[in-house]
Order: C-alpha cells, then sequence, then structure tokens
C-alpha cells in the first residue's frame, strides 16, 4: 500500500503577494512558504523560495488517479489565471506527486492527456516522487547478503 499526496504551488526565489493568488484563485492553500523562515522550528534550515501551495492531504491508494482528478477538479478551470499569476510573479508552477510505498509496489501513474495539456497550459513542471520501504526481516534480519542477492538493487 501507498501514502501519496498531490501538491499544486507556485514558487519564486523572491518574495511575492500570496494573499492576492489567493484571492485570484479563490482557494485556500495548505502551506505558504516564505524565503529565509525556517524549514522546521529549531532547525539552521531555511527555505530558498515562496511558495503558495495546494495539495489534497494523504490518501492510502494504488493508483494515483484519484489524486489527479482532485486536482484536475480545482484548477483546470483556473489555468489562465495561473499563467497570468506565474508570468506576473515571475514564479513557476509546481505539480509533485509524492508517495511512500509501504508494501506492494508503485502506485500507477497514468496522466490524462486533459491534465497533461493543463499542466503545459500554466507552464508547470511535473515531479513523481516515491520512496520505497524495503522489509528485511524475513530474510534474516540485518545481514542482507550480497547487492546481487537482494531484489532491491536497482542496475541500470
Amino acid at each position: 500500500m501507498t501514502d501519496m499526496y498531490l501538491s499544486v504551488s507556485l514558487e519564486a526565489k523572491h518574495d511575492f503577494d500570496t494573499d492576492a493568488v489567493t484571492r485570484r484563485l479563490g482557494v485556500e492553500p495548505t502551506q505558504i512558504r516564505k524565503l529565509g523562515t525556517p524549514m522546521h522550528p529549531g532547525h539552521d534550515a531555511l527555505y530558498k523560495y515562496n511558495s503558495w501551495e495546494w495539495d489534497t492531504g494523504h490518501i492510502s491508494a494504488d493508483d494515483a488517479g484519484e489524486l489527479i482528478a482532485q486536482a484536475a477538479a480545482m484548477f483546470q478551470s483556473r489555468a489562465t489565471v495561473m499563467r497570468e499569476l506565474a508570468d506576473e510573479y515571475g514564479g513557476k508552477w509546481a505539480i509533485v506527486l509524492d508517495g511512500y510505498v509501504h508494501s506492494g509496489d508503485a502506485p500507477t501513474v497514468l496522466l490524462p492527456p486533459d491534465f497533461v495539456e493543463f499542466c503545459a497550459a500554466i507552464g508547470a513542471i511535473f515531479q513523481y516522487v516515491i520512496d520505497i520501504s524495503y522489509d528485511y526481516s524475513s530474510e534474516g534480519g540485518a545481514d542482507r547478503g550480497t547487492a546481487e542477492d537482494r531484489p532491491d538493487t536497482h542496475r541500470g
């Protein structure tokens, strides 16, 4: 099973009016990141960009179709405004499908043609990030053998 979410964000390496993005899109963000603010409380790492972000929230599924459909329903009709915002603020839209595979295979990702056209219309990048967990306990714990013995070894 895979836990995953999909986010849609406007990102720029300089400050921009995130409240104006919210007003013009008519969509409340799930997160705002500000240049120079800490990534995590108590840590020194700082954000190197600003972003306005909306996400689907996490779901457990083996197919990303539901997440893509949620994002499409929320944003496809707003493509013109999204492109205008990116141009005005010198930013870039990013659509990220992020997940963590606990067991089984990585989720199926089929991008419908109209969603691909939407991504192109707003000048978005699409990123697919999947982390895969492998349980070695059934193979004798810490002694995992050689790389050739492990099924998780990927060769190019």
